[in-house]
Formats: structure tokens, C-alpha cells, sequence
């Protein structure tokens, strides 16, 4: 099957490793809450015509797009962009441009948003132990890492395949289901500090990862 090509603010790309870096770059450089410009503006505009969700997503078009720190986790920036036809900002997935996320994936992912205070929570009070240093040490790299560079590790097996969802796409935005997961998670999850290095390293192999 041949490649997915993306034509993007006037150039081709056949290779997403590209695309990944030009958006990344742009999120870097670009100030939080104003408009993107130039070339920046058009390569992301673009880009959003690949969403799977373009349509309902887009509408008429995009009049604006800014970079906003992720309320989930504050060292990641995301795109939200306005309509012609709107008065607010939406916040739009860049990766789903590239290749829509699967349904389990997005079931996990929900239920790391669902748990999220409950891991926080848990952070917290393993650092609170760690004296005045305020330092601890990862039981993966044997590093010493602080709170901000601090993530929370589960496994994941456990989490997500005992759990009866009744779905194989969900995302939790029933409060019920949202207080039976809850509740789910803290009946059966282990949970260990670890720095930030590791997890993200863990989650590329297993996606086991809950930052």
C-alpha cells in the first residue's frame, strides 16, 4: 500500500517523523494564546484537513489557531483554533491527522483522565515522605527527580482488561461509569512514583504509561 501523502502550506510530505517535527517546532516557538501566522498558520491549517473529523471539526474553515498549555499536563501544548462561523475556541488533535487513534487507545486514555486526581493525589503524598530534599529516587534508573518531573506508573493489564466497560469506545463521560472506574482503580491498581524519563520510555513499549 502506498504511503499517505500531506500537502502542507504548499510542500509534500510522505514521511510523519517530518510532519511530527514541524509541529513540534511550531508549538515550541509559538507563544501561548496568540494566533499563529505565516507559514506556521498555514501548515497547521492544512494539516487539520486531515483530521477524520474534519468536517464537523472545521466547518467553513479555520479563522484562528493558537497554542494553549494542556490542562492534563502542563508541560504539553496543544492547537485550538476558532471557525469562521464561531465565537469560541476547540481544541483539535494534530496527531489524529496523521492516523486516527484505535478504540482501546482512546478507552485507556479516558480512564487515565477519569483517574487522574486519584494518581496526583498519590504523587503528592510520596513526596510529602520525601523529607526537605524533596527529591526521590527512580525505582527504574535509580535517577534522583523532583515533583515536576515526577510520573505516576500502573499496570496496565490489570487496569484496563478487568474492567467492564460494555464498549470498545468510551469515553467515560458518563458519570456513572466514570465513579464505577474510579472506584475499579482503586480496588485493584499498584501505583509507583517514577521519573518522567522512564515512564515515557515504558509507555513506548507497552503504553502502560499514566503521566
Amino acid at each position: 500500500m502506498a504511503k499517505q501523502e500531506f500537502h502542507l502550506a504548499g510542500e509534500t510530505y510522505a514521511v510523519k517523523a517530518r510532519i511530527k517535527e514541524n509541529v513540534r517546532c511550531i508549538a515550541a516557538r509559538s507563544p501561548v494564546g496568540e494566533p499563529l501566522t505565516g507559514r506556521g498558520f498555514g501548515f497547521m491549517r492544512d494539516l487539520f484537513a486531515y483530521h477524520p473529523r474534519a468536517e464537523s471539526k472545521t466547518g467553513p474553515g479555520i479563522e484562528t489557531i493558537v497554542v494553549r498549555v494542556a490542562a492534563r499536563n502542563p508541560t504539553n501544548k496543544e492547537f485550538w483554533i476558532k471557525r469562521y462561523d464561531g465565537d469560541e475556541f476547540i481544541d483539535i488533535s494534530w496527531t489524529e491527522c496523521l492516523g486516527a487513534t484505535p478504540a482501546l487507545a482512546e478507552f485507556r486514555n479516558a480512564c487515565r483522565l477519569a483517574v487522574k486526581d486519584v494518581t496526583q493525589a498519590y504523587c503528592d503524598k510520596t513526596f510529602d515522605r520525601a523529607g526537605r530534599e524533596g527529591l526521590l529516587r527512580c525505582p527504574v534508573t535509580g535517577e534522583l527527580f523532583s515533583r515536576e518531573t515526577a510520573h505516576v506508573d500502573h499496570d496496565h493489564t490489570v487496569m484496563y482488561d478487568g474492567f467492564e466497560h460494555g464498549s470498545t469506545f468510551i469515553t467515560l463521560r458518563d458519570q456513572a461509569l466514570t465513579h464505577r472506574f474510579v472506584e475499579f482503580h482503586n480496588s485493584v491498581a499498584s501505583l509507583r512514583v517514577m521519573s518522567r524519563a522512564a515512564n515515557l520510555s515504558r509507555s513506548r513499549v507497552n503504553d502502560a504509561a499514566v503521566p
